[in-house]
């Protein structure tokens, strides 16, 4: 009976210590799936995102001006860099990651029309904004943007959280954080993992058009 209790006591060593090599292995693995759905999640968001810019830009014939990072979400249209007015637009306050949304909204855009029917977006209206593939890029993959979004994905360099910048953004990911005009969509790496939404003139006068509220 000793004999077989030491072997079991063995047997349950072994069994353990495998359970332990498994589970070590496993982790990285649970860590790129929760990776993965973290960044679908983001995906989803930013669909909803472009949703309420379009419904918001169709019944107030313009574009929602950005929040202050500080404040309650709603817009504030003494500034065109911000975050996001989650508020204004009904929207979750965070992405997966728990930081707010960078938003740059250009001041042609956001300016509310004297009819209140109308717009003062018209067929000339162009934006400021530009996409690039990377900083040293010489060509863009998007120009004349009257608007960008920015998802500062894990990483969560750049991005904004309680009112606070976050630090740490550098290379391509800095110029998604700097404030400028100038903004960096790629494929994911480990030192870039933002993600970008935009919309182009001519879809938002598209839009605009179709319901009567183009200038």
């Amino acid at each position: 009976m000793k004999h077989q209790a030491a072997f079991s006591l063995l047997e349950l060593s072994l069994v353990l210590v495998v359970l332990a090599l498994l589970a070590s292995a496993a982790l990285p693995l649970l860590g790129a799936q929760r990776e993965i759905a973290a960044r679908q999640e983001a995906r989803q968001l930013l669909d909803q995102v472009r949703d309420s810019l379009l419904g918001f830009a169709l019944s107030q014939g313009r574009l929602p001006c950005p929040a202050p990072p500080a404040g309650d979400g709603r817009e504030d249209c003494s500034r065109e860099h911000g975050i996001l007015p989650w508020a204004t637009l009904a929207l979750p306050a965070r992405d997966p990651w728990g930081q707010q949304l960078t938003y740059y909204a250009y001041a042609r855009f956001t300016q509310p029309a004297s009819d209140p029917l109308g717009s003062t977006i018209s067929l000339d209206s162009i934006g400021n904004a530009r996409i690039k593939a990377s900083q040293s890029a010489s060509g863009d993959l998007a120009d004349n943007l009257p608007l960008v979004v920015v998802c500062h994905g894990q990483r969560a360099a750049g991005g904004w959280r309680d009112g606070r910048q976050l630090p740490g953004a550098s290379g391509d990911e800095s110029e998604n954080a700097d404030a400028n005009l100038t903004f960096i969509h790629r494929d994911p790496a480990p030192d870039f993992d933002d993600l970008l939404l935009w919309l182009s003139p001519a879809l938002l006068k598209s839009r605009l058009a179709a319901v009567g509220r183009l200038s």
